[in-house]
């Protein structure tokens, strides 16, 4: 009789055996995954927010020492209106960003949080959205004047004032915040809407960059317990 060397299919239990390794080998695989791509926009967003750091170390160099202003008076006289940091043409031109309407709001999405769902859902036809949907500047500060009024020509603070550089935050995620502070720390619930509050996108966790130049993460916790005001939030002593 003649031998058959034909190999033979799988049977229906064989399958049913490789169906379910490999349901398992997902369920293991999908949660590492999952949290290997959030440690990755993690990693992009304090990479985007040393970008910021830098730009007002730049910024600073150029004007005497002078960060740049939490805002800015209009130029027009009668015009008592102000510009935020971000809408900052001066900044925004260190950055080389160079939008089609002056002061705006406006920066690149690839400028913006990785995790900053509102930032994506208000991008318009060119891929610009505003920046305070993602980023804000420490405004915990003995500031020259009121930042949003008034007739001080810049709100701002000098280099040199900043003591203990390295605790200090300058940037940091925000939900609709272009100017977070120590009171604004709680109230974060997600990215449903323009919650005026430092964001606590990563893990629970902010993204910031210190003034010294170096980015870290800081807790919920960490950000908003009042023994820690003073170390990570107040720049300078009014005294």
């Amino acid at each position: 009789m003649k031998k058959n060397n034909r190999p033979h299919g799988f049977t229906l239990i064989e399958l049913l055996v490789v169906i379910s390794i490999i349901s398992i080998l997902i369920s293991i695989l999908l949660p590492a995954l999952g949290k290997a791509r959030m440690a990755a926009r993690q990693a992009q967003c304090m990479s985007i927010l040393r970008g910021f750091g830098t730009f007002n170390t730049i910024y600073a160099a150029d004007a005497k020492d002078w960060y740049v202003p939490v805002s800015t008076r209009k130029s027009f006289p009668s015009d008592m209106s102000r510009i935020a940091w971000h809408q900052n043409e001066q900044f925004k031109s260190v950055a080389n960003v160079r939008y089609s309407i002056l002061n705006s709001p406006k920066w690149p999405l690839n400028m913006n949080c990785p995790m900053g769902e509102l930032a994506r859902l208000n991008m318009n036809s060119i891929g610009w959205t505003e920046l305070q949907q993602s980023y804000g500047y420490n405004t915990d500060m003995p500031l020259n004047g009121p930042f949003w009024s008034g007739t001080v020509p810049a709100v701002t603070i000098r280099a040199s004032d900043v003591i203990n550089a390295q605790y200090k935050i300058m940037f940091l995620d925000v939900l609709g915040c272009w100017n977070p502070s120590f009171a604004k720390t709680t109230g974060y619930t997600g990215e449903s809407g323009l919650t005026n509050r430092v964001a606590y996108r990563h893990t629970d966790t902010t993204s910031v960059v210190f003034y010294d130049g170096h980015t870290g993460n800081l807790s919920r916790e960490l950000t908003s317990d009042p023994a820690n005001q003073d170390k990570y939030w107040t720049i300078k002593s009014l005294n």
